[in-house]
């Protein structure tokens, strides 16, 4: 028998639970492979890793992004099953061991780590995961997170989520960059709604207010640079 490299399994939190202490080998193998095909692009590149569940049946073109992970892989009968975020403490079960639904109604008094009025834990493979698109009606777009009221979108792991601090219940706090602006949010998360300050460029492309004029194309069209309001400001000295 081949040698087990245990190191194979360490990078991610999720996955050396996975390969320890039992050391399934081909769980590993599959992971390995798993994140090497959604980070070298094998879906989308505009729909891959953007926070939304829009560019894969199973959300797994968010599984594995910047080097984080999101949701979690485990046996399904014969095969391996990428449960998506939304789907962890749903009160499904999704794995053959229950790991989607252990540990899911602790207690904490640490207010980020756990959903309001659920109770369900916020961790690090849960915590700003992909929001899940709703279509409720013909013209009704909403998004589903992992939490009631998307507390699980503030102090991402990955620092590049987390773009913008703000007071959130009178805490400090950063947001996700997928709750800036976001279309259809009518409760900001920022005490100030400072999240939901947003311009709306002659193209249709709303900016939020602070990356409006900034040098740094923000609309695909670039209309955020080419606003009236950017002639309109005074430059930086």
């Amino acid at each position: 028998m081949a040698p087990i490299d245990t190191n194979a399994c360490l990078f991610y939190e999720w996955a050396k639970a996975v390969c320890f202490p039992r050391l399934d080998v081909q769980m590993c193998d599959f992971l390995h492979s798993t994140r090497d095909t959604f980070q070298n692009g094998a879906n989308n590149r505009s729909m891959r890793c953007n926070s939304v569940c829009d560019g894969h049946q199973s959300c797994e073109d968010e599984a594995f992004c910047n080097g984080f992970a999101y949701g979690m892989y485990c046996r399904r009968g014969r095969k391996y099953k990428y449960v998506k975020v939304n789907e962890i403490c749903d009160d499904s079960i999704h794995c053959d061991d229950h790991r989607d639904e252990r540990d899911c109604w602790k207690s904490s008094s640490e207010p980020f780590s756990k959903c309001p009025s659920q109770f369900k834990p916020i961790s690090n493979h849960t915590r700003c995961g992909p929001l899940q698109l709703n279509f409720e009606s013909y013209n009704t777009l909403t998004y589903k997170s992992y939490c009631f009221g998307y507390r699980d979108q503030l102090n991402c792991t990955d620092p590049d989520r987390g773009v913008l601090r703000c007071r959130y219940h009178d805490f400090s706090a950063t947001v996700s960059n997928v709750m800036i602006c976001l279309i259809g949010q009518d409760h900001p998360l920022c005490d100030d709604g400072l999240d939901q300050i947003c311009l709306t460029t002659a193209t249709l492309c709303v900016v939020h207010k602070h990356l409006m004029c900034n040098g740094v194309q923000e609309c695909e069209d670039g209309s955020d640079e080419r606003d009236p309001l950017c002639g309109r400001m005074s430059p930086l000295s």
